[in-house]
């Protein structure tokens, strides 16, 4: 984490909905975790490209991740969204798009799953599969 404070860095580590990094030394950027009830109105019925982050808290992989999604929501700001889903607490949703290891990472284009990834990517990866 790129945290100036120590407050800061502590209001990271303790909320366990988001993922932070400090940008430009001002704000914080922020990949937010969405549930079933709110999926299809933030993926699905939307016309801009959305990158969903398949995830499990207790994941290696997942966790190498974090701080390149928040890259890749800093470089897509304003053009797509980036969200994380936890499968632990949405089992369902994994299950619908058929998660069977984590990090699975989908690009939704036109409110349909475009592009799936398994495994760690790279940043440039995944901005490119946001074009």
């Amino acid at each position: 984490l790129h945290v100036r404070s120590r407050r800061q860095r502590q209001m990271c580590i303790r909320d366990s909905f988001y993922s932070c990094i400090y940008r430009d030394r001002r704000e914080f950027i922020m990949v937010p975790h969405i549930t079933q009830s709110e999926f299809a109105d933030k993926v699905e019925n939307v016309s801009y490209p959305v990158l969903v982050d398949f995830f499990a808290t207790w994941c290696g992989p997942c966790k190498m991740m974090a701080p390149v999604l928040d890259r890749v929501a800093l470089a897509k700001q304003g053009k797509a969204a980036v969200y994380k889903v936890d499968v632990d607490q949405e089992p369902e949703l994994a299950q619908r798009f058929g998660v069977m290891s984590v990090p699975t990472l989908i690009v939704f284009k036109g409110g349909s799953a475009a592009r799936q990834f398994v495994g760690v990517q790279s940043e440039q990866t995944l901005v490119k599969a946001l074009d």
